[in-house]
């Protein structure tokens, strides 16, 4: 409500109505936030993302970051705006509308990082929300140069804050025993997101957007993407239920066989900490742990892991842990819910026998 200025000379009445003034634009300017339109100067804006369709497919952390990417753009009054690149459809883009964006652009191929920079320059975007993977931090490093943006990969949390907007990122250091937040001062924000970061949102398939074809030139797609054959597949890390997860306490090539067929007869998905990675019977899409992927599972069947710190943070969020450890004293028992004390491999080969 405003009050009357009394017992103000007329300078002072001037000033206070100049300050009125200005506070009305500043409001005005808080409503075009929530709106979705340009703010400042600068004129950055809207939520931005990067996505591949493979087969006609998104992957889990695709539509992770979407998800994120809508969480974020509520808060600010943004919209979300997606490049779906690799071999794009409209079905495709109509899931990731389901998932939270506003904006799809078809975008066949792959962008390198100059004309993705390019692509960028010219629409100014506020945040911009990558898959945290081998090629796409390349990406993003080449683009953040290009633009003079902030660049954070592997982030584990994103927040926005209200006021000037700026992202707070939170990832590991010390090879996950701590994390660090970081402040992104400079627009357009990069961030790569981390795959299990965040949980897959609920597609909403009510939810309307614009779906547009890219009038841009964009490099060949350098992958030829055929269909794959129709066999049974493990499920997503990312999403199983169950999670089997092997370690060097499998001992051989052998005793990590023993845990695939377990995973086969529970319908899991296979994983593994940093001693099956280094033992070649797991890739790192695989490896659990704080600078692996992340998994919140139902139950979480680690077989022969002793428990380092950064494993630990990779599997916390399962609701039920059963670790198979040969020593009394190995660390992941102290978090586990039933331990087992023995020999893994002779363990897990019981258990296979047991089922069938």
């Amino acid at each position: 409500m405003l009050r009357p200025l009394r017992g103000l000379s007329m300078t002072e009445g001037n000033s206070a109505r100049h300050s009125l003034k200005a506070k009305t634009m500043q409001d005005l300017s808080y409503l075009e936030a929530l709106m979705g339109e340009p703010v400042g100067e600068e004129g950055y804006r809207d939520i931005w993302g990067l996505a591949s369709a493979v087969e006609g497919r998104l992957s889990d952390l695709s539509l992770q970051t979407v998800g994120k990417a809508r969480g974020l753009a509520d808060g600010l009054g943004a919209y979300v705006r997606f490049l779906l690149a690799g071999a794009p459809d409209e079905e495709t883009a109509q899931t990731l509308i389901a998932h939270g964006a506003d904006y799809v652009y078809l975008a066949p191929g792959q962008a390198d990082a100059e004309t993705l920079a390019a692509f960028l320059r010219e629409r100014k975007p506020e945040i911009v929300l990558l898959d945290d993977s081998i090629t796409n931090r390349a990406l993003a490093a080449r683009v953040a140069q290009a633009l003079d943006a902030s660049l954070v990969t592997e982030a584990e949390d994103v927040r926005a804050d209200p006021i000037d907007r700026a992202l707070l990122v939170t990832r590991p250091i010390y090879e996950g025993i701590a994390s660090q937040v970081i402040a992104c001062l400079a627009k357009p924000q990069i961030v790569t997101v981390r795959a299990g970061a965040f949980p897959l949102p609920y597609p909403d398939r009510s939810r309307t957007g614009s779906i547009e074809q890219l009038s841009a030139s964009w490099q060949p797609d350098a992958v030829q993407y055929e269909p794959a054959p129709e066999v049974a597949s493990p499920p997503a890390l990312t999403t199983a239920r169950i999670v089997v997860s092997a370690g060097r306490g499998m001992e051989d090539a052998e005793g990590f066989a023993l845990v695939q067929q377990l995973a086969a007869r529970l319908g899991a998905a296979i994983a593994g900490d940093r001693g099956a990675l280094d033992m070649g019977w797991i890739g790192p899409e695989q490896q659990v742990g704080a600078l692996g992927v992340i998994v919140t599972p139902a139950l979480y069947i680690a077989c022969g892991i002793e428990g380092t710190t950064e494993h630990y943070l990779g599997m916390e969020g399962a609701r039920a842990v059963i670790a198979l450890c040969r020593e009394s004293d190995a660390p992941l028992l102290k978090a586990a819910d039933w331990g087992i004390i023995g020999s893994p491999k002779e363990i897990v080969r019981a258990l296979v026998e047991a089922m069938g």
